[in-house]
């Protein structure tokens, strides 16, 4: 009988009980075991090939084909496979998503974390599977093993506070500049956040308000000032500088301590960190004079 194999799979006879042996009788005829065993002899020849010896050079065999398939290359169980995409660009298939995921160790925004078996560098593409120990308070970063820290995005800006919350799992993907949020928390709800604004104009001056929330690149700012004045302009720092000049209803103004019937106007500039406040909404100044004050809520778009 012909050898198929390794193009197709043989169909070996099986052997009588009484086929014992070969006899002068059925020499020849194909009817005693010789045949049998010659047969077996040439598909264990062909199944030796197929395989090839410990180290073999033979480009054909299952040996060399296996030979660079170690350590972190081999799947674990039938239930892990998947394809990864590591830093070299290359596909494997059979690493678990356990060597993606670790713990963060840390207590601040600045995520740390170790993958076994470790990275040799961030690539385009490539995935992580964290848990934080700390709740973010807007912008973070995370460092994996030691390659240096990334910021964390989501939707291309700074993550609210709360979007990664301690002790829940999530999952970022490199877009080769920062680390972008897959998995967030459904829609975290976050305080108002004070901040420490610089008032000028004044000879003396009180912050009795100043808050502010930001959604993606989207300020909003709620302010509060008095004082007395020692100059026609009115400046305040804001909490991230505007992307753009723009201008927004100032709400109620007080100018040499008169309450004005009419709104004034509060203009952010681009590229500044800084916004003017103007008593009337046409642009007049306030008076270098007793007390002018501001009360008002409006948005803004920072640069980042």
């Amino acid at each position: 009988m012909a050898i198929n194999y390794p193009t197709t799979l043989d169909n070996f006879t099986s052997t009588q009980t009484t086929q014992t042996t070969d006899t002068p009788a059925n020499a020849g005829s194909g009817t005693g075991l010789s045949p049998v065993l010659n047969n077996l002899n040439d598909a264990v020849t062909q199944l030796e090939a197929k395989v090839g010896i410990n180290s073999s050079a033979v480009t054909t065999t299952l040996d060399y084909k296996l030979s660079g398939v170690t350590g972190s290359d081999k799947a674990t169980d039938n239930t892990t496979f998947k394809i990864d995409h590591n830093a070299a660009g290359t596909h494997k298939i059979g690493v678990v998503d356990a060597e993606r995921y670790a713990a963060d160790a840390g207590s601040t925004d600045d995520y740390v974390i170790t993958l076994t078996p470790a990275p040799a560098a961030y690539a385009t593409g490539m995935y992580i599977n964290f848990k934080p120990n700390t709740s973010n308070t807007g912008a973070c970063t995370i460092n994996v093993n030691s390659l240096g820290a990334k910021n964390i995005k989501y939707n291309a800006a700074d993550p609210l506070n709360n979007t990664l919350v301690a002790g829940n799992l999530y999952t970022l993907a490199y877009d080769g500049t920062n680390f972008q949020i897959l998995t967030p928390t459904a829609q975290p709800y976050t305080a108002p956040i004070t901040w420490t604004p610089s008032p000028t104009g004044f000879s003396s001056v009180t912050v009795t308000r100043s808050n502010y929330l930001k959604i993606g690149l989207l300020v909003w700012v709620d302010i509060a000032i008095a004082g007395t004045s020692n100059n026609a302009s009115f400046q305040f720092t804001l909490p991230f500088t505007a992307a753009n000049t723009t201008y927004n209803s100032a709400g109620r103004c007080v100018d040499n301590s008169v309450a004005q019937t009419t709104t004034g106007l509060i203009r952010t500039n681009a590229a500044s960190a800084t916004a003017d406040v103007f008593k009337l909404a046409d642009g007049t100044t306030f008076t270098n004079a007793n007390t002018k004050q501001i009360d008002i809520a409006f948005w803004y778009q920072a640069t980042t």
